[in-house]
């Protein structure tokens, strides 16, 4: 499960994207006590927060709804952001799984590049498969080169 964490940890570093969640995080937070605060409709900041969890997650309950213009502006730019965050998050989530199966597989690039990261914790033999591996991957490139010329 760890392992698993950490290829996540590891493909969100690598697509640029931990960055990306932290600030949606943070505007998440503060888009919803501005709508607290904007929005006559919404009395409560649970109701502020349950109100951007709907409108990200995209599920729209139609419980509340924002009236004033710049509830409506806020709520805008939180309901885009949302849906490029879900957007990058199932791209994440897909090259997880693919990485998994690749790794099922015994061909996967993110444990090869984990391996590589961390060589000086590795046993004989575990340095002895990340050379093999390397040996191979660069005989296949070689061989692609001699085939498309």
């Amino acid at each position: 499960m760890i392992r698993s964490l950490q290829l996540f940890w590891l493909i969100l570093e690598r697509l640029h994207l931990k960055k990306f969640l932290f600030v949606f995080l943070l505007w998440y937070v503060i888009a919803c006590i501005l709508l607290w605060i904007l929005d006559p409709g919404i009395t409560t900041l649970a109701d502020g927060f349950w109100f951007g969890f709907i409108l990200v997650t995209t599920i729209g309950f139609g419980d509340f709804t924002v009236t004033t213009l710049p509830a409506r502006i806020v709520a805008g730019i939180l309901g885009l952001y949302g849906d490029l965050v879900i957007t990058f998050l199932t791209g994440a989530i897909t090259s997880w799984f693919f990485e998994k199966f690749q790794a099922f597989r015994g061909h996967s690039v993110g444990a090869f590049v984990t391996q590589l990261e961390h060589m000086d914790e590795l046993s004989n033999e575990e340095l002895q498969q990340v050379a093999d591996k390397a040996k191979a991957l660069r005989a296949q490139k070689e061989a692609g080169k001699q085939t498309s010329a």
